[in-house]
């Protein structure tokens, strides 16, 4: 992310999606460390290991030139709402919200919300 000096991660953490941003040494971020929209992983993580997801991290083009994850994966545990989908864009300067997330429409993958 950014500088290459912090990873994103995230994983199923037993049926319930999370995700954390950790230094790319490996080592956690200091406890006071902020970085907005981290913490509940749905529809960036799927709740199964065993499902097939993908995500990638988009540095530059997104609007506001801010930075932002976007996933396919599954939104829900009983597999129904299968998701494309782009994370809430933050300025990470001031930690504001600028724009919130897309996805596609609940249950019609495929569509895409506007």
């Amino acid at each position: 992310m950014g500088d290459g000096n912090r990873l994103y991660i995230c994983g199923t953490n037993a049926h319930n999606p999370k995700d954390w941003v950790i230094n790319a040494n490996l080592t956690h971020l200091p406890r006071n460390t902020f970085v907005p929209g981290i913490g509940m992983g749905i529809a960036k993580c799927p709740y199964d290991p065993a499902d097939n997801s993908t995500a990638v991290w988009v540095e530059h083009g997104n609007p506001g030139d801010l930075a932002g994850l976007y996933s396919g994966t599954n939104a829900e545990f009983t597999k129904a709402d299968t998701v494309i989908f782009r994370t809430d864009l933050h300025n990470h300067t001031t930690g504001r919200k600028e724009y919130s997330f897309k996805r596609t429409l609940k249950y019609d993958s495929k569509w895409l919300d506007s």
